[in-house]
């Protein structure tokens, strides 16, 4: 395989991989968006049993939004201290969003909704930082 054919398929692997990245993250977003809604609560419980629950939503909403942004805006081409500051501001977010809910009248806000999207989220920011390690670290030996 010539260097160039080499670098073609990278660039079509990562195409493949930004499409999905970017639909599910589009999917995440339209959740988060509709339970701000009351017309996207039957949605949202629908979401919710086929997943098993609210917790499990919760946790998969914490672990694979701050890897699907995180991907998408090249966060590993990035210092370590802003890679850090980036999943700092996302735990903070998943704290303003449960503290929005107990301000609206058809959603509530519990402590265990927060820590099952911040158990999903320790997990992102371990898997982020194992997998660059991985895939970076022998590059870095040469």
């Amino acid at each position: 395989m010539t260097a160039l054919q080499k670098k073609r398929w990278i660039n079509s692997g990562r195409l493949v991989v930004d499409v999905s990245v970017s639909i599910a993250l589009f999917l995440m977003l339209s959740l988060w968006g509709a339970k701000y809604l009351i017309a996207g609560e039957p949605f949202l419980l629908k979401i919710e049993a086929w997943i098993g629950s609210d917790k499990p939503m919760h946790f998969t909403l914490g672990f694979l939004l701050p890897l699907c942004i995180g991907w998408l805006i090249r966060l590993y081409r990035r210092q370590r201290r802003q890679q850090v500051g980036f999943f700092v501001l996302v735990a903070l977010l998943y704290a303003l969003d449960e503290t929005m809910q107990s301000f609206l009248p058809f959603r509530s806000s519990t402590w265990s909704d927060f820590q099952m999207s911040m158990t999903g989220w320790g997990l992102a920011v371990v898997v982020w930082y194992c997998l660059w390690e991985l895939l970076f670290l022998p590059t870095r030996q040469r």
